[in-house]
């Protein structure tokens, strides 16, 4: 930017082009000094005031070799001369097309007399090139030239001399005069198709010299009869002649099938060189026809309106985007010089709108898993936030071990760091691409592997002390007879968690003790946890779906669903399952392996407990009991959860608890039953308000909350057009429609039974939890031990030897079987709970998916 003030008054030139897009632009010029090559230069606008200031600015201009280029002054002079501009444009490329055309058809025109025009050339060139050779004698005007030729030959060379100079109507006669001379004459041999190839093998070894015997003619006898003394067979000198025979035979159709040759060899090099040239621009022309086509795709859609000359058509698009929609529009008018601006009118309508969320590369492929389910209806609440926790978490319960997370991480974070590179690729093999759709949630998968593997304490199956077990081998089970050695063997080794020697009572900072690797009791131990992890995993999972419902709910403004659907269900939930959970924790809490009187003897079983529960059966009174738990320390004992009786006073709180579940999750079964049919056959007040907040569902919110005419039509320039009236609401409002208390009867009924019965087998799904967990670790070891630590085991020097082979087919092992089969299997279990067991907890996915008018989206799906 350059300001100065002189007497004439100020000037300001500015540096650059218009913006578009908010990137720089120059223009793209040829000038003759650089011999055609494309030169980046700059465009300056410059303003001034003054004739004065008008020639400093011309001869600074004038010294940097700057082209000038007149401006209108208005606007409308501005936009014409543009159009002038770009008519003269498209005028050239108009004729460059027409020209390139025409080129084609000569070309194409020439390519069928290439063969003789070949030939032609081949014959002018030949006699060019010797004529070149003749010297010239001014005097007498004509060339002279000395060469050899045969002494039999001389009446035909003087006929043809004749000829030539009749047909050339030349009054000159050429002269033919024999010279003697004394240079040495060339060797001449008049041969045939016979005996040239016999003369060929005689002037390979060198050319006779002129006037020596020429041995060719007694070679045609003594070479083959040589040749036959050493291949002495008549059949395979019989099947030599055939062969050749047959040659001979077809020689005319052989040297003209190689002239043919040559023509379509000369022809398949033009049409190479010509398709190699299309290559270069098949990708442009590939895109621009897309898009071409694309844009007429739509415009066929719009509606032509006769009477105002111009094109209508409606459509969905985002809010947000509302003003970069006007700014394209805008954008689009001033290129294409219009007079006329394009209108965007916001519309009021009764349709459902579709479903639009607005994703990046990480949440797109969570949204993917969605939307495979169902789009969710506008307005309603996508789950797509929390499946990003939720989904890969719940995988690693069931793939948990830290190795196998590691490597599946790693994986996906080679993916994503070469994204680019595997993306410029383009992938032909579908396997590959779904693993490359996938990069981030196997890379969350993996990560979340690697933490729930560090709660198992499962590494490849094998597990680590960091912290230090809280478990030891005392020094009296090693020392015997004063030497240290084991009194038994290691499988008869007991802990005794009463004795410090053995157990330090301490409890190890992170995950499971790595003591469990040992134990004979591994797997009940870690059943037993994961097991009632996975319930209490399940339970608040879909208590936190009906939860979500809730949102749905208000957001719909359905105030009877809240009262007649979520509330009971929540109920429901915990007085059955949300009790067992609680039961869990009361059970890790207060039972342990020290005899202090809540040892793991008197430990009760959860499942008879809960069976008990329901068939309100209870201890009997009168025998003391295993133990007791007093509820916040007051006298009466309020759990009593053993297999034991239980005194008079013991129980009674726990007892009365139970059962005021048990009927209030009896209850809720005609409360999610009765309520909202009962109440929507007797009660007008909310049965209008009830279809009101159905309709307002199903219109999903299309309409928008403000319809004052500022936000009602925007539009450019201050113009504004009215539409037909097309998706607005009659006059007097809608009509209220019938409702049917039958169908809102069987369909409360359905959804009752469907949650009721719901609500215990998807618990019971989630025991899938614990058993792929289970199958996995199990694998894994069976892989450790049947396979890697064969090789462990071997010592002296062959053992690194056979660990290589063993290793390589415990790598390959793992990653076939653990990591891919094992891994797709949790993966659509994982996918099982959260569409079923999750999802039917809220979520419909009754939508359609909004499809923007995206160029790169048209081009990779064309391009798939």
């Amino acid at each position: 930017m350059l300001y100065n003030k002189t007497g004439d008054g100020h000037h300001l030139v500015n540096y650059g082009v218009p913006q578009d897009h908010h990137q720089s632009h120059y223009a793209v010029v040829t000038t003759p000094e650089y011999k055609g090559d494309q030169v980046n230069k700059s465009v300056f606008i410059i303003f001034f005031q003054g004739d004065q200031l008008k020639s400093r600015v011309k001869k600074i201009c004038e010294g940097f070799r700057a082209t000038l280029y007149p401006c209108p002054e208005t606007p409308a002079e501005r936009r014409e001369m543009a159009i002038g501009v770009m008519t003269r444009i498209e005028d050239l490329n108009t004729v460059l097309g027409q020209t390139q055309d025409h080129r084609h058809r000569v070309l194409v025109a020439a390519a069928k007399n290439i063969k003789n025009w070949f030939v032609k050339v081949k014959k002018i060139k030949a006699i060019y090139h010797t004529l070149n050779m003749f010297n010239l004698d001014v005097t007498q005007k004509c060339l002279i030239a000395e060469c050899w030729c045969p002494v039999a030959e001389l009446d035909k060379i003087q006929l043809a001399l004749r000829r030539g100079t009749d047909r050339s109507g030349s009054s000159v006669p050429s002269i033919l005069n024999r010279m003697t001379t004394k240079e040495a004459p060339p060797t001449y041999h008049k041969t045939n198709k016979f005996t040239g190839a016999f003369q060929s093998i005689i002037d390979a070894y060198g050319v006779n010299t002129y006037g020596e015997m020429n041995p060719t003619p007694y070679t045609i006898i003594t070479f083959p009869f040589l040749f036959s003394l050493m291949f002495g067979d008549a059949g395979h000198g019989f099947v030599m002649f055939l062969f050749a025979l047959v040659l001979v035979i077809k020689e005319k159709q052989i040297m003209a099938s190689k002239l043919d040759d040559e023509v379509l060899g000369q022809t398949q090099d033009h049409r190479h060189r010509v398709l190699v040239a299309a290559a270069k621009n098949i990708k442009n022309w590939f895109v621009k026809v897309k898009k071409i086509k694309a844009i007429y795709h739509t415009l066929n859609m719009f509606n032509l309106d006769v009477t105002q000359k111009c094109l209508i058509a409606e459509c969905w698009c985002p809010v947000a985007e509302l003003d970069k929609i006007q700014l394209a529009l805008r954008r689009g008018t001033d290129r294409s010089g219009s007079s006329v601006p394009s209108i965007l009118n916001r519309m009021t309508t009764k349709e459902a709108p579709p479903t639009y969320h607005k994703t990046n590369k990480f949440t797109g492929a969570f949204q993917s898993i969605i939307d495979a389910y169902g789009v969710n209806t506008y307005g309603e609440m996508n789950p797509t936030p929390y499946t990003i926790i939720t989904f890969p978490f719940l995988f690693s319960l069931m793939f948990g071990d830290a190795g196998h997370g590691f490597v599946m991480f790693l994986f996906a974070l080679v993916l994503v760091i070469k994204e680019k590179q595997i993306m410029a690729s383009k992938l032909d093999d579908e396997i590959a691409n779904t693993f490359f759709g996938g990069r981030y949630i196997i890379m969350m998968m993996g990560l979340f592997s690697c933490y729930s593997g560090m709660i198992y304490n499962d590494i490849f199956s094998r597990s680590t002390n960091i912290f230090g077990s809280s478990w030891t081998v005392p020094e009296s089970e090693f020392v015997v007879n004063g030497t240290r050695s084991l009194k038994h063997f290691p499988s008869q080794l007991q802990g005794d968690p009463n004795m410090t020697a053995y157990f330090t009572r301490g409890v190890y900072p992170f995950g499971i003790d790595p003591v469990w690797q040992l134990a004979e009791n591994k797997i009940t131990y870690t059943n037993s946890f994961k097991m009632k992890l996975s319930i209490i995993m399940g339970v608040f999972q879909m208590m936190f779906g009906v939860w979500l419902g809730l949102f749905n709910h208000m957001h719909f403004k359905n105030k009877l669903s809240i009262f007649c659907e979520f509330i009971p269900q929540v109920l429901f939930l915990l007085c059955m399952f949300g009790y067992l959970v609680l039961l869990v924790f009361v059970k890790w809490f207060v039972f342990n392996a020290i005899d202090n009187g809540m040892n793991t003897n008197c430990a009760p079983s959860l499942l008879i407990g809960l069976i008990n529960m329901f068939l309100f059966t209870y201890p009997k009174r009168g025998q003391a009991a295993c133990s007791t738990i007093t509820w916040y320390g007051g006298a009466a004992s309020f759990f009593v959860i053993n297999n034991g009786d239980v005194t008079q006073e013991e129980g009674q709180g726990q007892q009365v608890f139970q059962i005021i579940l048990v009927l209030l999750a009896l209850l809720c079964v005609p409360w999610m039953l009765l309520t909202k049919p009962l109440l929507l056959k007797f009660s007008p007040s909310i049965r209008a308000s009830y279809m009101a907040s159905k309709k307002h569902g199903e219109q999903a919110e299309s309409a928008p909350a403000d319809t004052t005419s500022e936000q009602e039509i925007i539009h450019h320039d201050a113009v504004q057009v009215s539409t037909s009236g097309a998706g607005l609401p009659a006059p007097g409002g809608a009509k209220e429609e019938d409702f049917d208390f039958a169908e809102v009867f069987i369909h409360t009924a359905i959804h009752t039974i469907e949650y009721c019965l719901g609500t215990i087998s998807h618990t019971a799904s989630y025991l899938r939890l614990w058993a792929l967990s289970l199958a996995h670790a199990q694998l894994s070891e069976v892989l450790w031990d049947m396979v890697l630590q064969i090789g462990l085991r071997q010592g002296r020097y062959y053992g690194g030897v056979i660990l290589v082979p063993i290793f390589a087919a415990w790598v390959v092992l793992t990653i076939a079987i653990l990591l891919l089969m094992e891994g797709l299997s949790a993966f659509l279990h994982t996918l099982r709970l959260h569409w079923v067991e999750f999802q039917s907890k809220f979520y419909k996915g009754e939508g359609y998916a909004f499809h923007a008018f995206d160029f790169q989206q048209i081009i990779e799906t064309a391009e798939e």
